[in-house]
């Protein structure tokens, strides 16, 4: 048991340290992402919306990047105060709670992957740039 509790804080703490290095290539990369996120077009209705689409795709991010097996365990990993706090000091957000994996999942199906694929494209070409210089 005792072993068991430690793992999951040894696992916490790498997940954490994994976080913030992830955030500080975002920063050096991709200065503007969260910019380019506010350019999506938002097929949610507004009225019933608690985050805003760029904090979402921030969230997207994480839970592609770190492959998380399931929404499940990314609701158990990271829907805890200290993942908000990092998390807002990762993006420079200001969440008071993290999304749930529904939430995501809910928006993934609605969006316009044309959006998308035109940051990717962005994104792709800074790596690119970066290669040559």
């Amino acid at each position: 048991m005792r072993r068991e509790k430690k793992e999951l804080r040894s696992n916490k703490n790498d997940s954490e340290k994994l976080l913030l290095q992830f955030g500080a290539n975002i920063k050096k990369f991709f200065p503007n992402l969260k910019k380019e996120f506010q350019k999506i077009k938002d097929p949610r209705d507004k009225r019933k919306c608690k985050y805003k689409i760029e904090d979402l795709m921030c969230l997207s991010i994480i839970l592609m990047c770190l492959s998380l097996e399931s929404r499940n365990n990314y609701n158990q990993e990271f829907r805890v105060i200290e993942s908000v706090e990092v998390i807002n000091k990762l993006f420079g957000l200001k969440l008071e709670s993290i999304a749930h994996g529904d939430t995501l999942s809910y928006l993934w199906e609605r969006m316009d992957n044309e959006d998308l694929e035109d940051i990717r494209e962005s994104m792709l070409s800074v790596l690119i740039k970066g290669c040559k210089s």
